[in-house]
């Protein structure tokens, strides 16, 4: 999360979205979320986000979980595992001239 966090701050917000779905409570998230503090919006899915990483493709249910949208809609990037800044940042720029088109 650090990493996503840091790479995302290298865009314009205009550009570049990054949201967290985290499949627990609030209860449970707002802790975690002082000790590991990210610059991008946290929201707390409880089970249900479960369906919704399945709707995304993830299938098997584990985390982390990183799905990539290009402005479009068009899905650039779905990965199960931690996503690394090289990568992300490659895949960012796939995003941004899609969505330029």
């Amino acid at each position: 999360m650090p990493e996503l966090s840091r790479v995302r701050d290298e865009y314009p917000r205009d550009q570049v979205e990054v949201l967290g779905l985290g499949i627990d409570t609030v209860q449970r998230i707002a802790p975690f979320s002082v000790n590991h503090p990210v610059s991008y919006p946290v929201f707390a899915l409880d089970t249900a986000g479960i369906e919704i990483a399945r709707k995304m493709g993830n299938e098997r249910g584990a985390l982390p979980y990183t799905v990539v949208f290009a402005r479009n809609g068009q899905v650039v990037l779905r990965k199960l595992g931690q996503i690394h800044a090289p990568e992300l940042r490659e895949v960012i720029g796939k995003a941004l001239k899609i969505g330029a088109q």
